[in-house]
């Protein structure tokens, strides 16, 4: 139940909201931030809407960071008025701020011509807390030798 209306609110915010546009393309909201740690990936997500008068191909791509943030669906085709909802994930390995835009692109479908793509970039800020993995498993082998002194010197008393 809470999580229906926890999508009712979400869809009413995006419809309601404001939204950054271009020709054919209008996504929400303008801004992203999300925070996460370095053991789980940190996920968010936005609404893209065709507010052409024509079909379109979209492609959603992060304009650094492409190899940590994945998107669920960074190819796809809408036709006039439609939207839709994009879910990604960032997985950083080290705490810290990290900045990127996220780039929509929009093309005309059926255009044999030269046609230009049209889109936005949306600001997406990502704060990732906890230790960093290199860290921990820092930590994980300074444990393990210290376990393994203990172990030995404990073998040696029972001699």
């Amino acid at each position: 139940m809470f999580r229906s209306i926890g999508a009712l609110l979400l869809l009413i915010h995006f419809l309601v909201g404001p939204a950054a546009a271009a020709v054919g393309v209008a996504v929400k909201p303008v801004q992203l931030t999300l925070q996460g740690t370095t053991m789980r990936a940190a996920a968010g997500e936005f609404l893209v809407a065709n507010v052409d008068q024509v079909p379109a191909l979209y492609q959603v791509s992060a304009d650094q960071f492409g190899d940590i943030i994945s998107f669920d669906s960074a190819d796809f085709q809408l036709q006039p008025q439609e939207t839709r909802i994009v879910k990604f994930k960032a997985w950083f390995v080290s705490p810290g701020t990290f900045q990127t835009n996220i780039s929509v692109a929009a093309k005309p479908l059926g255009n044999s011509g030269l046609a230009a793509a049209s889109g936005v970039k949306v600001p997406l800020t990502i704060t990732v807390g906890g230790i960093s993995l290199m860290a921990l498993i820092g930590l994980i082998m300074v444990f393990c030798l210290v376990l393994a002194i203990l172990l030995m010197i404990r073998l040696k008393k029972k001699k």
